[in-house]
């Protein structure tokens, strides 16, 4: 069988010689190489291993994980810590951003509480209300009365 690559191999010959200058009629007609070759899902349901097969045959149509497997385990180890190290990243930056939700609430919860103990004293207190207005006034720079 001529495989894809002998053939492109033998049309890129063809097309230099004819951009050298030789005409296509020139050219002869001749036979394409050959090569063994045994195709991979073949093998499988024949039950053939890549140890049966001799070592002058070319299998085709063979898997990327079973043609390099030393890459494909790398390439899915790789994706495997990144995806690890992604979402150990995720959860840290989820805490983190939980923690500085909760210091906010405190905060706003301890304003909260000093402004009811503060108005509570300020309520019981005769005339207060003047006080807070008066006192309010001299902080924001304005005497009226």
């Amino acid at each position: 069988m001529t495989t894809i690559p002998i053939q492109v191999g033998e049309m890129v010959d063809a097309a230099v010689r004819i951009l050298h200058g030789e005409k296509p009629l020139d050219m002869p007609i001749a036979n394409s190489a050959k090569e063994y070759v045994v195709d991979w899902e073949v093998m499988e349901q024949r039950g053939l291993s890549k140890a049966d097969i001799p070592e002058k045959y070319s299998i085709i149509h063979i898997p990327f994980s079973e043609a390099y497997p030393w890459l494909w385990g790398g390439i899915i180890f790789s994706v495997t810590v990144l995806l690890i190290t992604l979402f150990v990243l995720l959860f840290f930056l989820y805490r983190r951003e939980q923690g500085g939700k909760r210091k906010l609430s405190m905060r706003w919860r301890m304003k909260k509480k000093r402004w009811r103990w503060l108005l509570r004293g300020v309520i019981r207190t005769r005339g207060s209300w003047r006080m807070i207005i008066l006192y309010l006034r001299v902080i924001s720079g304005s005497r009226r009365e």
